[in-house]
């Protein structure tokens, strides 16, 4: 016996049809960046953030996040048209330019808190893996241009 679909499993389907692939792909790369993003600043502005992250290294943490956060940047804002061979041709400083003011303001904000304090090491980490992180964004463009587009 056929099971008839749900309402909203056939709206939600209708809903995905009208959408062109490249929206949907967008939006979900926004979001990827935009809640991890909040949650990040979040954890850099509470007065004591090991209760959430445990006993990770700071270092470990800072050069994750700002890896993570510079690739997600770029792919959600920042994915310019590329040559032919998948080359970035134009503003391919964007992102990382973005990371920098965003990782000052966290250490800036930090030193304003009494229970926390910025510092200079965690920028250069942050640094660390803003570098990284746009590195990975450049292979998976790389990648992305190379391999045929499924459909």
């Amino acid at each position: 016996m056929r099971r008839t679909p749900s309402p909203i499993k056939l709206l939600l389907n209708y809903v995905l049809k009208q959408i062109p692939e490249a929206r949907v792909v967008r939006a979900l790369y926004k979001i990827g960046f935009w809640i991890p993003l909040a949650g990040c600043t979040y954890l850099a502005l509470i007065p004591n953030p090991e209760d959430f992250v445990g006993s990770w290294s700071d270092t470990v943490l800072h050069i994750a996040a700002f890896a993570y956060l510079t690739g997600a940047v770029a792919l959600a804002h920042f994915d310019f048209q590329r040559a032919a061979d998948g080359a970035v041709t134009q503003g391919w400083w964007w992102p990382s330019v973005c990371m920098v003011i965003y990782g000052s303001a966290l250490e800036i904000a930090q030193s304003l808190i009494q229970e926390r304090n910025g510092e200079l090491r965690d920028l250069a980490m942050d640094g660390v893996g803003i570098g990284l992180g746009y590195l990975g964004y450049l292979v998976y463009s790389r990648l992305r241009a190379a391999l045929p587009l499924r459909g």
